[in-house]
């Protein structure tokens, strides 16, 4: 997304195989256009594409931080039956 003049000022990214699975890697807005609505309209624009490309089966996932749980939760995402992993990249 850019604003009037041109300056990038948000951004989303898929990962995925493009037809049965999809997850939201990232959603970016810069602070300075924060709570305009941009993070919205990024992720529609996402969730529109994978209505698009992908079968009736597809799975859309992402990862939220707490602070962005409300954006996605309004989209139909939920915690429902998942269980998210994550380690340090290296173990001692």
């Amino acid at each position: 997304m850019t604003d009037a003049a041109g300056t990038v000022v948000g951004m989303g990214r898929l990962v995925g195989d493009g037809v049965h699975y999809f997850y939201v890697q990232d959603v970016v807005v810069h602070p300075g256009h924060e709570s305009a609505g941009l993070g919205t309209r990024i992720i529609e624009r996402l969730l529109s594409w994978t209505e698009q490309t992908g079968g009736p089966s597809a799975f859309i996932g992402l990862f939220a931080s707490d602070e962005a749980v409300s954006l996605y939760s309004d989209h139909g995402f939920t915690t429902a039956g998942m269980t998210g992993m994550h380690r340090p990249a290296h173990l001692d």
